[in-house]
């Protein structure tokens, strides 16, 4: 099959091309010399010659294209094809030094050729000294697909090339290897130099390099700490690279999260001394459309659920993950308005507040009627039963926010003057209470304005400067549960003005948590109302991600690794003790060493599911003793003293046993 059939002439038919790196099939392969100062240039004929390939340098940077007129617009980037051009542009060389080494580079989906099949592809070529793939697959206007490959490889006459692991971790003492190779037919002599910045290493000396040989300058690496790290390697006026090396932490990831307004207090992330490395990452959005699609992804239910449908329209970016909140919240609003009770017909009438669907208008005369009645001679709702005047004031609160029974904020307004003296006494007010109140619309006047002075008073900052809204035991929601803090953050936010109300909302956007967002319904029906009056302000979110100490997991399993010694390039048996009742099954991660691989064959006591460099995962046969000695054979690429990861034992996604990181011990090969 010919490159001619990929783009053969038939209609404008649409090519793919993609270049990789490490491909194994190859229909058409040859070497070009990439040696300044001079240009190579080498055409590579296919049957029919309806392709040819140019190889040149231009400033030191190789490009490669297939010669032709083109018809449309190719698109190239770094990374694995198919997907969007996400990844960096190749930084420019310094000094000619070779930097950019993509796995692959170049993915054009929609090259068209002309009438005689012809088409051009351009494409700058990374700096790795490997064998490239050519992939190139064709549909014709009539249906006809076709496809094949050819390879090429890119090398230089005299280079340096750094033999390094995928990554290396905190505290790893790795014995690396630099090739330095001479593909030329006559002896070369020129010094080198090995730098590292972010690693401890280097060396230098002067080198004589016999025709066609290769000699390797060993390099022993410290990594101390983690970030981005970077081995440069100059080999006279030969050749110069430089390889980043991610150098990883080596303790436990823990995430923390805060949510604030701008202009709005700073609500600071909990401090970490423990941690051995943190990374801190901040974004700021317009309005509150992140955190309400944080929201949306926790998949939540009931009433909640549908006042987040009903918010997120027109400001949560995926309308189907909208549409399937709406749906699970109508479920639990028809199950919970059969038989609602005062209290729970409050909170669906504030979930639907605004909603004009066939759902909430059909319930709404039945909550409704609910609330008709509720309301005593005196202007209050009372629970029944002997419930303390601060939750009857809360219910009542609660309850004429949402009726529309004629005078019932009235009566409401009355019932409140007379019981002023209890909500502005300081020794019994809590800012629950004086927000449900303030919030309701029923007090109005030199009493509205003194319960906004009292909440405004009860506003106190932690140590981080964070305004916060204690609740005193024994408050109690409408319902007779406790109320929680982040209940008066958001009433009060509602409810004060200027920078103290943005301070608040700051407060209450950072309670939020990925588990539980703001807590329970209630919580999150008041804080969709408090975000509602925050529309236009504009959020940010803080995202830090600290590494700590690996502590025992207590879930039921015991696991240990035995130590690890081996050689680079011999298969070594990785044996782990594993104690589990015999009645639970479940998976076994082991996180390996940098340069490390696991194979998939040999394993005893367990099935390997996944084996690559770096990780394993062991499914565990079933029925398995309570107690099991699993192994598994990996193999070395890597000498030094290096870290691996931990070993957890996981049973339906929850971690139940943890063998902490250990030092692998690797020698050279001999």
């Amino acid at each position: 099959m010919s490159l001619r059939k990929i783009l053969g002439a038939v209609l404008e038919p649409t090519t793919m091309i993609a270049l990789s790196c490490g491909g194994v099939l190859a229909v058409v392969s040859f070497m070009v010399a990439l040696s300044p100062p001079r240009e190579v240039v080498q055409i590579m004929e296919i049957p029919d010659r309806f392709v040819e390939v140019l190889l040149e340098e231009p400033n030191g940077r190789d490009v490669a294209r297939a010669k032709g007129e083109p018809v449309d617009t190719m698109m190239a980037f770094q990374g694995k094809a198919p997907r969007a051009p996400t990844d960096p542009a190749p930084p420019p060389p310094a000094a000619n030094q070779r930097s950019w080494f993509p796995k692959t580079f170049l993915w054009a989906p929609r090259v068209k050729t002309d009438a005689e099949g012809r088409a051009s592809v351009s494409a700058l070529m990374p700096d790795t000294l490997t064998t490239w793939r050519v992939l190139g697959l064709s549909a014709t206007a009539d249906g006809s697909v076709s496809g094949d490959t050819l390879s090429l490889r890119t090398t230089r006459d005299v280079y340096a090339e750094p033999v390094l692991p995928g990554w290396l971790t905190e505290g790893d003492t790795a014995e690396v290897a630099v090739r330095l190779v001479n593909l030329t037919d006559a002896p070369v002599r020129a010094p080198y130099t090995i730098r590292t910045d972010g690693l401890s290493g280097s060396a230098e000396g002067v080198v004589t390099l016999a025709p066609g040989r290769v000699q390797v300058v060993p390099v022993r690496l410290q990594a101390t700490t983690p970030g981005d790290a970077r081995l440069s390697v100059q080999l006279g006026d030969f050749d110069a690279t430089g390889h980043a090396v991610e150098v990883r932490p080596r303790g436990a990831p823990v995430v923390d999260v805060a949510r604030g307004l701008t202009g709005g207090g700073a609500p600071a992330l909990p401090p970490r001394p423990e941690a051995t490395a943190c990374e801190t990452r901040r974004d700021t959005h317009d309005g509150v459309a992140a955190l309400l699609w944080d929201e949306v992804k926790r998949k939540p239910e009931g009433p909640y659920a549908f006042a987040l449908g009903a918010r997120g329209v027109g400001v949560v970016p995926y309308p189907e993950e909208l549409r399937e909140t709406r749906i699970r919240g109508q479920q639990g609003l028809v199950a919970r308005a059969t038989n609602a009770d005062v209290p729970t017909a409050g909170l669906l009438l504030r979930a639907m507040a605004g909603d004009t669907g066939a759902i909430a208008e059909r319930l709404r005369p039945l909550l409704q009627a609910r609330l008709e009645g509720a309301q005593g001679p005196d202007g209050t709702v009372s629970p029944g039963g002997a419930a303390p005047l601060q939750q009857v004031l809360a219910l009542t609160a609660w309850t004429v926010a949402v009726s529309e029974t004629p005078g019932a904020k009235v009566r409401a307004g009355g019932a409140f003057e007379r019981h002023a003296a209890a909500l502005l006494d300081p020794a019994q007010s809590d800012p629950y209470t004086l927000g449900l109140v303030l919030a309701s619309g029923a007090a109005e006047g030199p009493l509205a304005e003194a319960l906004r002075a009292l909440l405004t008073e009860q506003v106190t900052r932690d140590e981080y400067g964070r305004a916060r809204l204690p609740i005193p035991d024994g408050v109690l929601r409408p319902d007779g549960t406790p109320a929680r803090e982040v209940d008066a953050l958001a009433l009060a936010a509602r409810a004060l003005d200027g920078a103290l109300s943005r301070d608040l909302g700051a407060s209450l956007m950072a309670s939020w948590s990925p588990a539980a967002g703001f807590g329970d319904e209630h919580s999150g029906v008041l804080a969709l109302e408090a975000l509602d009056a925050m529309d236009g302000a504009s959020t940010w979110v803080e995202t830090r991600t600290c590494h700590v100490p690996w502590t025992p997991v207590s879930g039921g399993a015991a696991l240990t690794v035995a130590p690890v010694q081996a050689q680079v390039g011999q298969p070594v048996e990785v044996t782990l003790t594993l104690s589990l009742p015999a009645s639970m099954t479940g998976q076994v991660e082991h996180r390996l060493p940098a340069g490390v691989r696991a194979l998939d064959a040999g394993a005893e006591g367990a099935r390997v599911v996944s084996a690559e460099e770096g990780r394993v995962v062991l499914e565990l046969a079933a029925p398995h003793p309570p107690k099991v000695t699993l192994r598994y054979r990996a193999v070395p690429l890597t000498a030094g003293a290096l870290w691996s990861g931990p070993a957890q034992v996981r049973v339906d996604d929850a971690v139940v046993g943890l063998a902490p990181p250990q030092v692998w011990r690797i020698s050279p090969a001999r």
